[in-house]
């Protein structure tokens, strides 16, 4: 796959979110999401996620080739854990 940049803003009166993806070298492509359509990709996205790691084992979390990412002041709604996430035992 190639190298790509991509940029994420919130719109000061956050109704939006402005998302910038483009290839090296190239004129980036914009897509403007309210929050529902937000919702909608960020689920999509963790569908095809799912899916693309359907059937792989787990990875070892006491491995020092894993690194792990929280993620901090989030408000979700809705069921825990997503189809398809690793969740140590």
């Amino acid at each position: 796959m190639p190298d790509f940049e991509m940029t994420i803003q919130v719109a000061q009166d956050r109704t939006a979110t402005a998302i910038e993806i483009a290839p090296l070298g190239q004129s980036p492509q914009r897509l403007m999401l309210a929050l529902d359509e937000l919702d909608k990709l960020i689920g999509e996205l963790g569908n095809a996620r799912s899916a693309m790691v359907q059937g792989q084992s787990p990875p070892d979390f006491e491995s020092d080739d894993v690194t792990i990412c929280t993620v901090a002041n989030t408000k979700c709604w809705g069921g825990w854990p997503p189809y398809g996430i690793a969740v140590p035992e």
